[in-house]
């Protein structure tokens, strides 16, 4: 599950759904026509409403948090950190994420992302990381945090965080490598 966010990084989620839609191709050419998909991905939004992402891009998700009850991995597309992170929207999420994660779920951000969880109380007493140009804003609002920004991804228990951007290639390529193979990965 892939969640959009008000002025969040519409590249990050094409670049998601490109990269799993390869390797899904790849599995079946590897392991048969008939074999079941490693990937099975959705596009969610707090309350099922598209949102505008960075760029003026419309992203249409396909429903809304309350409508998934289960899911293997969630993962958190970045936004802009100098604002306050979904206002009004981050109780919801947090009952929602929390709820899943208690059902086994991996929860995964990029960039940015960690600025949500951290808000939500998620990473308290975590190794996470984020963007290294927001290093000081993120160590000053969450002191709590075991903040470690020299590292692209840092997974701690069933939350996956990642540095900058371009980092979400190194959570691509893990998620493949754990859900697929290495081989597929490579």
């Amino acid at each position: 599950s892939i969640l959009a966010v008000e002025g969040g990084s519409y590249s990050s989620i094409t670049t998601l759904y490109d990269s799993f839609f390869i390797a899904e191709l790849w599995h079946q050419k590897l392991s048969g026509e008939n074999c079941p998909p490693l990937f099975e991905m959705q596009t969610l939004t707090i309350d099922g409403r598209p949102v505008e992402a960075r760029g003026g891009f419309v992203v249409q998700p396909e429903r809304s948090i309350k409508g998934v009850t289960q899911s293997d991995y969630v993962i958190i597309s970045p936004f802009m950190p100098d604002q306050a992170p979904m206002p009004g929207q981050l109780e919801t999420l947090s009952r929602w994420l929390k709820t899943l994660m208690s059902r086994g779920a991996t929860i995964a951000t990029i960039c940015t992302g960690s600025f949500i969880l951290a808000e939500m109380g998620l990473l308290d007493g975590r190794r996470a990381t984020t963007n290294w140009q927001f290093i000081r804003m993120f160590k000053k609002r969450y002191p709590n945090v075991r903040l470690e920004p020299e590292h692209m991804m840092i997974q701690d228990g069933n939350i996956i965080t990642t540095g900058a951007v371009t980092a979400k290639y190194n959570l691509i390529l893990n998620m493949i490598r754990k859900l697929g193979s290495p081989y597929l990965a490579s």
